[in-house]
């Protein structure tokens, strides 16, 4: 019941890189990456707070990247993650759990690392950004940066998939030492462009 640094860990990588679904008397959790670190991570966290292994690790190489999907099927962690999300069953309307939102600093900073190792990236002259499709987890999202002082814009535009939201850092050397000091590029690595394979914590 206490909201622990891996249980924010799991359900930060649940609402970016992962899901979690009910089907045919089923229930699962997914999370999917391409951070060997992240995945491992994510195993660990689950067998510390629940004590269950992995039902499976899905592995797909490719060129220059491999990417992992690990799945866990259970009843007892479904119904707990569930939990900290709104009854709908449809992830697009999935918010920040309160117990994060109203946390103390700890919890808050190592949510806003999940978000920017699973949906951030970095370009090649050092521009800060991740893209979200849910209005009102961006919104929370913006909230939470705000409160660290970062220096940051959202903007609106429109995929096939539907309505998506950036939020872009301004580049300047104070949002880059913050975002630095509070580790937000931890374990996860480049998966797209001219540094593929590398740790965005080393491009940053």
């Amino acid at each position: 019941d206490n909201l622990s640094l891996p249980k924010v860990r799991i359900l930060g990588h649940i609402l970016f890189d992962g899901c979690l679904y009910e089907k045919d008397y089923r229930y699962v959790i997914k999370y999917i990456n391409s951070s060997k670190e992240l995945i491992d991570q994510f195993i660990n966290d689950i067998k510390i707070l629940y004590g269950l292994k992995p039902s499976s690790l899905e592995i797909e190489k490719k060129s220059y990247i491999t990417n992992y999907k690990i799945t866990f099927v259970s009843k007892l962690l479904f119904k707990d993650l569930k939990k900290y999300f709104n009854s709908s069953s449809s992830k697009k309307n999935f918010k920040i759990p309160k117990e994060i939102m109203n946390g103390i600093k700890k919890i808050k900073i190592e949510f806003l690392r999940a978000f920017w190792e699973d949906e951030g990236s970095i370009s090649i002259n050092g521009r800060l950004m991740a893209d979200q499709k849910n209005e009102k987890l961006i919104n929370q999202l913006s909230k939470l940066h705000k409160e660290f002082g970062f220096s940051f814009k959202i903007c609106k535009y429109l995929e096939h998939t539907g309505t998506m939201y950036k939020i872009y850092f301004l580049k300047n050397v104070d949002n880059l030492k913050k975002f630095n000091n509070l580790k937000l590029f931890d374990k996860s690595i480049v998966t797209h462009g001219k540094n593929i394979g590398k740790k965005k914590a080393d491009i940053l």
